[in-house]
């Protein structure tokens, strides 16, 4: 039986039930958060360098990439992933994580469809030039404040 409310300021409900000792969350959950989508049975990207459309290991500095900056880009995919009409890339944000557990930003440079899969949105982000080569990296996008599963990338 409940004996205390309380609303928290992301629409969470809190409660403290008699002779539970335990404080308990009822949290809406109609919106489900983005995926980014995995290689079958695994936790790998399902990603691709651009233009050239190279799997992994990403290079953190892609011979082929024809953009004046010469950054590697790196096309992950995404379902629940929708952009509403006032949104655009700047709601997305993403970020990798090294085995040491440290945290960096990757700058999102586009959002949008898939041609034909209007399920599936692609997310394209520059890997920063002080990624640590030789590894793995763990990366995630945020969207409204939902954070997507965490899938690993190679970096070469």
């Amino acid at each position: 039986m409940p004996v205390d409310l309380a609303v928290a300021s992301d629409g969470s409900l809190y409660y403290l039930a008699r002779g539970s000792s335990s404080i308990f969350r009822v949290q809406f959950t109609g919106i489900p958060p983005p995926y980014l989508v995995p290689e079958q049975n695994g936790d790998s990207a399902a990603a691709l360098t651009s233009p050239m459309a190279v799997r992994d290991p990403f290079p953190l500095t892609d011979p082929f990439n024809l953009s004046s900056d010469s950054r590697t880009r790196v096309m992950l995919f995404a379902i629940n992933l929708d952009l509403l009409p006032s949104e655009d890339k700047s709601a997305v944000t993403a970020r990798a994580e090294d085995a040491g557990m440290i945290v960096y930003p990757l700058e999102v440079e586009y959002v949008g469809d898939v041609p034909d899969f209007a399920w599936l949105t692609q997310v394209v982000v520059i890997l920063p030039g002080n990624l640590p080569s030789g590894q793995s990296v763990l990366v995630s996008v945020t969207l409204r404040g939902q954070t997507s599963n965490k899938v690993r990338i190679r970096i070469q």
